[in-house]
């Protein structure tokens, strides 16, 4: 059975703290410019991603914050079709943000 492509950002603090200058850029997600300012939080740029999934071009991701525990949040980006088309993920400024967030494949397990 094909899944939808999942991704994970490393750990944050906090999901509503200013996430600072160092993550103010443009990411493309799937040819879709996101815009992040020093001054958003976590749950902003989920907010901001899910912005450009809507319209006549949605970028077809899907953005949530998942609290794992204490000081642990991260931004789970969720591809909206199954198979090969997935999430592709460029920079769009000089700030390396793909980096920065440290974006991995997302694996969830499930025991019955």
């Amino acid at each position: 059975m094909a899944s939808a492509q999942k991704l994970s950002s490393n750990p944050f603090t906090s999901q509503t703290e200013a996430l600072g200058s160092s993550y103010a850029g443009d990411i493309i997600i799937n040819g879709r410019v996101v815009t992040i300012n020093a001054t958003d939080t976590l749950a902003d740029v989920a907010a901001t991603i899910n912005n450009v999934n809507t319209g006549t071009d949605p970028s077809g991701v899907t953005a949530t914050v998942v609290n794992y525990g204490i000081n642990d949040y991260r931004l789970i980006l969720t591809s909206d079709s199954t198979g090969e088309d997935g999430i592709s993920l460029l920079n769009g400024s000089s700030t390396d943000l793909v980096q920065k967030f440290g974006w991995k494949e997302f694996y969830s397990y499930w025991k019955f």
